[in-house]
């Protein structure tokens, strides 16, 4: 989050095996923008509940792969999916997992891969385009994708939608490097903290970590009008805080998932 250099003080593991399949709304291809984030889960229904409690976030019926769509205030926001369901033999952490629209998934990867990004899974065709899931150069699980649809991450300062994304890392040179080949993304100083953006847009931050206190992985923030009231909420939904700051926390759901809420209207 802009202006927000929170350290994560539990260690996410950045390794994970997406399907995604999520409908939303954006009806044009924006390259280097977020199209809208997934969480695998060790736990759906708990995750169900949390957010939905959180939020007011709804959940659609299962795919047959297991992926469950979420959408809030008329927006698809992403999906959830069990980590046993994820297609693979192991058992993965649960974590938000950032989706980016690129404009060509095959091309991408080759980019990600050549400039010390790690295959996860390879690139495979859906009716809403095409979907490889990779690590980054730093280890920060992420899934890349050609279609149009998706939720505009700067489109709206509505309360309870996505609002900001974090890479956390303990290599920012590299993760500038990397995300410049594959996104076009610039990086600057703003309000303190570094940003990533292209074509214009500000995409998200570059934050600083330590490895010892996380591994590098993507944060991503929901718009809140309250940040007292959302640690409260999130506490009596069997989650709780992880950091706080003044107009921002991190919180861990009750699966062990890390999320940021912002206050909206703030130094985004």
């Amino acid at each position: 989050m802009m202006n927000r250099r929170m350290m994560l003080g539990t260690s996410l593991a950045a390794s994970a095996l997406l399907i995604a399949g999520c409908v939303a709304t954006r009806q044009s291809i924006v390259p280097g923008s977020f199209a809208w984030f997934d969480l695998i889960t060790s736990d759906p229904d708990a995750a169900k509940s949390f957010y939905g409690g959180m939020f007011g976030w709804q959940f659609g019926s299962p795919a047959s792969d297991g992926y469950i769509p979420v959408s809030g205030g008329g927006e698809a926001l992403g999906g959830v999916i069990a980590s046993d369901d994820a297609g693979s033999d192991v058992e993965f952490p649960s974590q938000w997992v950032p989706v980016l629209t690129v404009v060509d998934t095959i091309a991408a990867t080759k980019i990600a891969l050549g400039r010390g990004g790690k295959q996860v899974r390879s690139p495979f065709a859906t009716s809403a385009g095409t979907f490889s899931t990779i690590r980054d150069a730093s280890g920060a699980l992420l899934v890349l994708y050609d279609g149009p649809g998706g939720f505009p991450l700067n489109g709206s300062l509505r309360e309870n939608t996505w609002y900001w994304a974090d890479l956390l890392t303990d290599n920012p040179s590299r993760a500038r490097s990397f995300y410049h080949a594959l996104a076009g993304w610039e990086t600057a100083q703003k309000n303190g903290q570094t940003v990533f953006s292209s074509g214009g847009a500000v995409r998200g931050g570059l934050v600083r970590i330590s490895r010892r206190k996380a591994e590098p992985t993507w944060l991503p923030y929901v718009g809140v009008s309250d940040i007292g009231r959302a640690i409260a909420r999130s506490q009596e939904l069997g989650g709780g805080p992880l950091t706080v700051a003044e107009d921002a926390a991190v919180l861990l759901d009750p699966t062990g998932a890390a999320v940021g809420v912002s206050l909206i209207g703030g130094a985004a």
